[in-house]
């Protein structure tokens, strides 16, 4: 996630959402916003990580703090949460729309 997507996800955001400052995680070198209530189990991290030792590409992530049901759309296997890697992303014929529809869909999904 690029801080300019950190920026789109904050803004679609109610303020119950609470969003959290975008964050890089020098650690994982991981860019990161906090979303969504805490109480009903709606907060996700939604971030971008370049890769690491479970991902060999660059992906998109949404880690739900607490646990989701058997929706498929919760597909990591490594973390719990859902990823989208980028080359899906560029395949698209509007990357950037389909990294805020990823986004946007974890996010319906957390709040129903």
């Amino acid at each position: 996630m690029t801080e300019e997507r950190g920026r789109d996800a904050r803004a679609e955001a109610s303020p119950a959402d609470a969003p959290s400052r975008v964050q890089l995680w020098p650690e994982h070198f991981d860019v990161s916003v906090e979303l969504g209530e805490d109480d009903p189990g709606r907060r996700a991290g939604d971030g971008g990580s370049p890769g690491d030792g479970d991902h060999s590409e660059p992906y998109l992530y949404v880690t739900p703090w607490s646990d989701v049901d058997g929706d498929r759309f919760w597909n990591e296997i490594h973390f719990r949460g859902a990823s989208l890697p980028y080359s899906q992303l560029a395949a698209a014929a509007d990357p950037r729309a389909a990294a805020l529809e990823f986004l946007r869909q974890a996010r319906k999904r957390l709040h129903t």
